[in-house]
């Protein structure tokens, strides 16, 4: 008996050492781990730039230099979020922060964020991503072999034109705008009578230009960042969609990691939500002064339940796919 005790504390005494060994080897490869995140957007005065700089600061700070976070912005790796993201996937790209909408191609729970006139306001959007239901898109991409570490904000999103506003869905009928490479945005538009055309941000400018379109959809910070008030006449106030940005990591190389440097990685990218999401409101701001200025007009809706009303086939169309989500992100609004 004495000596089955004396064999068991044995085994666990080895046990403790092989998870200390496996511990600290652990450790030693995650030492020097560089991290390549991409995002298309300008490295300052844009939704992403600042805050994924911050990003990167406390992932280093928080694993104590193990990790590190190269960040390369304006669309050094690439402009199109769709292939961005398709490349966290098969872990050619470690990370990347894009818009919701072309990660949907991988995960069909996503498509609930670009449903129209869902939010009321940034705070809505933000109370449901937070909550049960940003839990429940993030489960459900993870078995497609990637992470969401965070919602970041982009802004709910208005229609620009080359020529006449939009203050009605008549106002859309017949007029090419350009879209997310998304099916919600593409038949939010094709309900409000608009002929959708799916197209990279970076190839909005020069359609805009030449007359391949007359029209896109975006936030203000957007419209500026991407020089598109250089070729507009109208921005309309349509506040039709709400469009999050995503911190993405391939899921593999992240569950890779010690539960305390996933951790680590975890709270910076909270610490980019805090860093961003106010950021965005200000810019918001400054952007609409800024469209203002350089002589485009803006214009206020006066109906937005006109457009809401034009817009329910496309509720139609996804409310058996995304079940009990949608009630619950409504149920969300009109809270302080």
């Amino acid at each position: 008996m004495v000596a089955k005790r004396k064999l068991t504390r044995c085994l666990g005494i080895i046990c403790c050492v092989l998870a200390l060994f496996s511990l600290v080897q652990a450790r030693e490869a995650v030492a020097g781990t560089v991290l390549k995140l991409a995002h298309a957007h300008s490295a300052t005065e844009s939704i992403i730039g600042p805050s994924a700089t911050l990003f990167a600061d406390q992932v280093k700070k928080y694993t104590n230099g193990s990790v590190e976070v190269q960040v390369f912005h304006s669309g050094q790796l690439g402009s199109d979020e769709r292939e961005m993201t398709e490349s966290v996937r098969l872990g050619v790209l470690d990370m990347a922060i894009v818009a919701s909408a072309p990660v949907t191609a991988f995960s069909s729970s996503l498509t609930l964020v670009d449903l129209p006139f869902l939010f009321e306001n940034h705070a809505h959007a933000i109370r449901v991503l937070d909550g049960p239901v940003g839990d429940k898109l993030k489960q459900d991409l993870e078995p497609k072999g990637i992470v969401i570490l965070e919602f970041w904000s982009a802004g709910i999103r208005n229609v620009f034109t080359t020529g006449k506003p939009i203050q009605t869905p008549d106002d859309l009928k017949g007029m090419k705008i350009r879209v997310m490479p998304s099916p919600v945005y593409l038949d939010t538009f094709k309900a409000l009578g608009a002929l959708p055309v799916a197209m990279a941000s970076s190839e909005l400018y020069s359609a805009l230009q030449m007359g391949v379109v007359e029209a896109g959809e975006n936030d203000p910070a957007s419209v500026m960042t991407w020089k598109w008030v250089e070729v507009i006449k109208n921005y309309s106030i349509t506040q039709h969609a709400y469009c999050p940005m995503v911190v993405l990591i391939n899921a593999k190389l992240f569950r890779s990691f010690p539960p305390d440097i996933q951790q680590a990685i975890q709270k910076a990218g909270k610490d980019g939500s805090a860093h961003q999401r106010p950021f965005v409101d200000g810019l918001w701001s400054r952007a609409m002064k800024r469209i203002e200025d350089k002589g485009v007009k803006i214009n206020s809706v006066a109906d937005i339940n006109a457009f809401r009303a034009k817009s329910k086939p496309v509720y139609d169309k996804y409310d058996k796919e995304l079940g009990t989500l949608v009630k619950q992100a409504l149920d969300a609004g009109g809270k302080k």
